[in-house]
């Protein structure tokens, strides 16, 4: 367990834990604040991210914008890295794969899971997985089909 994952763990178990684990992140990860996302679920096995369809995010046809569909995903994965990565890693995205299928409909939620045998490469100072994430509108349906391609590489040593 790193120590992303312990202090949401700590948080998550006080009273209105997932305002304090929110605020938490938008604190450590302004942009989560900028592009409205909230966080409905974090662990180490998963991470589920939701964005409401407001005008300040939407497209000239009134549905979510395509790039911040493809932020929910980025975010929901990234997350999911960053609470397995080890702390002398840095995770970084290598790849983003979206495939737009259908118009969205209301609010985007990304679930983003890892396998046990995923879980076990983050043992590897150094490594990279493909993370699963479904996107889905408010009629269940995918608007986006996204592949994300996530890496860990060790962290550069501060000189003295």
């Amino acid at each position: 367990m790193n120590k992303m994952s312990q202090n949401i763990s700590k948080l998550q178990k006080l009273p209105a834990g997932d305002f304090w684990a929110n605020l938490a992140l938008r604190t450590t990860v302004p942009y989560l604040t900028t592009s409205k996302v909230k966080v409905i679920e974090i662990s180490e096995d998963r991470v589920v991210i939701e964005l409401k369809n407001k005008k300040q995010i939407q497209n000239h046809i009134g549905q979510v914008h395509a790039a911040a569909m493809m932020l929910v995903a980025e975010t929901a994965t990234g997350l999911l890295v960053g609470m397995n990565t080890p702390d002398e890693s840095l995770p970084l995205i290598k790849e983003m794969n979206t495939k737009f299928v259908k118009r969205s409909q209301g609010t985007i939620r990304a679930v983003a899971e890892l396998s046990s045998d995923q879980k076990a490469l983050f043992q590897n100072e150094k490594a990279d997985l493909i993370v699963r994430v479904k996107v889905t509108d408010e009629s269940g349906e995918e608007p986006i089909l996204v592949m994300a391609n996530w890496a860990w590489i060790p962290k550069k040593k501060k000189e003295s």
